[in-house]
This record gives C-alpha cells, sequence and structure tokens, in this order.
C-alpha cells in the first residue's frame, strides 16, 4: 500500500514539485496511476532497453546515474532522496534510454506517469516553467559533466588561469592565446564551450566567473 503522506513529502523536497499547491500535491500523491517499486543494491532501475515512460523520484536510498559504451561505464550523478531522473525523455519517441541507472543503496522509487506530467503541465503554468527550469538545469549540469571528462589539455589550462585570476578577467585574447600555447580561434571555441556550460559568462571583454568550484574540477 502506497503511503500517500511519504510521497507529498517526497515532493515537496524536489525541484521540481514544491510549484504545486498543497491541495495538487495531494492529488498527485492519491493518483492511483502513482506506483512505488523497491529495488536491491546493483539492481536495475532503467537500461538502455528497459525504462517507463514516468519521471521517477527518490523515495528513500540512493541511485547511481550512468553511461556505458565501449565496455566501461561513467559515472554522471548520483541521487539520493528527492532526486528527479527521467524528465528529457518523458515525451520522447526514443524505444531506448540514454543511460544506466542502478540502486547503489536499497531504494524506492516513486513512478509518476508521462500523462500525469502532461495533465501537470498543461494545467498549471507555473509547473510548466518549473519542468522547463529543472530541464534547463539538468542540461547545464550535464554540459559541466561533459566538459570534466573531456577537457583537453589546454581547456586544463584555460580553466587553471581563470580559477588563479582570483577577479573576473578581462583578457587581452591574442597575449592569453600565446600564454596557453594555442590559437585564437581554439581559445574563443574553448570559450564558447565554458560559457555553454555554464561555467562562465561573457559580459563584453570581461569573463564573468559562474561556477568556481567546476573550473577547480577541470584542473
Amino acid at each position: 500500500m502506497i503511503d500517500q503522506n511519504r510521497i507529498v513529502a517526497l515532493l515537496r523536497r524536489t525541484a521540481l514539485f514544491p510549484a504545486l499547491p498543497e491541495r495538487e500535491l495531494e492529488r498527485v500523491a492519491s493518483d492511483p496511476r502513482v506506483s512505488v517499486a523497491r529495488y536491491h543494491v546493483g539492481e536495475s532501475v532503467y537500461n538502455v532497453q528497459c525504462f517507463r515512460n514516468a519521471l521517477g523520484a527518490v523515495l528513500s536510498g540512493r541511485v547511481a546515474i550512468c553511461r556505458a559504451g565501449n565496455g566501461s561505464r561513467v559515472l554522471l550523478n548520483r541521487l539520493g532522496e528527492g532526486g528527479l531522473f527521467g524528465a528529457a525523455s518523458l515525451f520522447g519517441a526514443s524505444d531506448e534510454y540514454v543511460t544506466e541507472i542502478t540502486a547503489e543503496a536499497e531504494a524506492e522509487i516513486v513512478f509518476l506517469p508521462d500523462r500525469l506530467c502532461e495533465e501537470l503541465i498543461s494545467s498549471n503554468g507555473d509547473f510548466a516553467v518549473s519542468y522547463i527550469r529543472f530541464l534547463s538545469d539538468r542540461i547545464r549540469f550535464l554540459n559541466r559533466r561533459i566538459a570534466e571528462l573531456s577537457a583537453s589539455g589546454a581547456e586544463r589550462r584555460f580553466a587553471k588561469y581563470l580559477s588563479e585570476c582570483g577577479e573576473n578577467p578581462s583578457p587581452n585574447m591574442k597575449q592569453l592565446a600565446s600564454f596557453l600555447g594555442i590559437g585564437r580561434a581554439s581559445l574563443y571555441r574553448i570559450i564558447d564551450s565554458f560559457t555553454e556550460s555554464g561555467l562562465i559568462e561573457k559580459n563584453g571583454k570581461v569573463l564573468v566567473i559562474k561556477d568556481p568550484e567546476g573550473l577547480k574540477k577541470l584542473i
């Protein structure tokens, strides 16, 4: 039997559902389409071929999100209580899931099916905006992880330069490219990549550091 009070408390802790009023949260928790599943350590929650058209919320425990390929698995993220997954592919037409999600501890997952989420988006503007904001934050997070995992030597040197500036620099691009040992075209591509990843922001000639911890992870 599903404990609806636990589900309401869970939804309040997520990055998405606080946009809904309390009465709506209670309605979602009591919706018969909502389900709860339990997973043992090491058990697959989602994989490439086996997944649900549903938004998953971690009620208890912890899951790991990995990207598999070329015989190896790359850890992208870990989610504890209140963590959400499945939002990006909820309305997609693909018959494959892009990552693997595995229980790292005994876990309970609440699944909210796509039709329910679609109804919430259609009927509540605040929820729709929160959903878009949540997806945007996920894109930024994944872009940073990609940058961390694939950073070249030049990107690491640039991240080190930014981290050691101590303030938002306005460098001479010709001199900086020479300092980093790369061409100016390559430097501009790196700046664009860091901007897209949310690490920095360009304000005229000034490079505004937005995520100093993310930069440190590239070094």
